[in-house]
């Protein structure tokens, strides 16, 4: 890939009870919007089921890796294969949810000397319009203008509800419409109880 700059990227490790067996590790990465904590105790029940040496991956602009202005599904592919390569991995298996199974898909059909397999939950095939990752790129961007404006002496629930409100009513109105088609409930109502609200778009 041209032009390739890579980021920092965040990471947990998970060892099986009794340490893991001689076999690639499985890397997990997650969907849009979401980070190392969407997994919760999955990766230790699978290091312990598998014997396998287990990574969380956070991708850039996700979690507490890096940010960038560069992102899309070509380079969260040339992240995986960059950290793989920086942490010497030879070969893994690739569990993706949503974005995290496009990443895992990519890498196999561009690398596939460096997966052994891929498992892949809850994601469509199907291209996504670009009317879609345009509102995704949006709500990802004013996340992070909301978290840059936050005030610091709120609490955990005060955060939050600063960044949906923050975001809320500063999305376009084509991407309150879209989330509106997309729910037969009240659409704001719903943005706000969902706690990974962003999905909505």
């Amino acid at each position: 890939m041209s032009n390739y700059t890579p980021v920092r990227l965040a990471y947990k490790t998970v060892e099986p009870v009794g340490g893991a067996e001689d076999k690639p590790p499985v890397i997990f990465l997650h969907g849009l919007t979401a980070s190392t904590d969407y997994w919760f105790d999955i990766p230790r029940i699978i290091a312990n089921e598998t014997k396998r040496k287990i990574y969380l991956l956070d991708a850039r602009n996700h979690g507490d890796s890096e940010w960038s202005d560069e992102f899309n599904f070509d380079i969260n592919s040339a992240d995986l294969v960059h950290f793989m390569d920086t942490m010497n991995i030879p070969k893994a298996v690739l569990l993706g949810h949503s974005m995290g199974g496009i990443t895992a898909i990519r890498t196999a059909l561009k690398k596939k000397e460096r997966v052994e397999m891929i498992i892949v939950e809850d994601m469509s095939v199907r291209k996504v319009p670009k009317a879609m990752s345009d509102m995704i790129i949006t709500s990802m961007t004013l996340a992070q203008q909301a978290v840059e404006q936050m005030p610091t002496d709120i609490d955990e629930n005060g955060a939050k509800k600063f960044i949906f409100d923050y975001l809320f009513d500063h999305l376009p109105a084509e991407a309150k419409e879209l989330l509106k088609r997309r729910s037969n409930e009240d659409y704001k109502a719903l943005f706000e109880t969902q706690p990974r609200w962003p999905v909505y778009f």
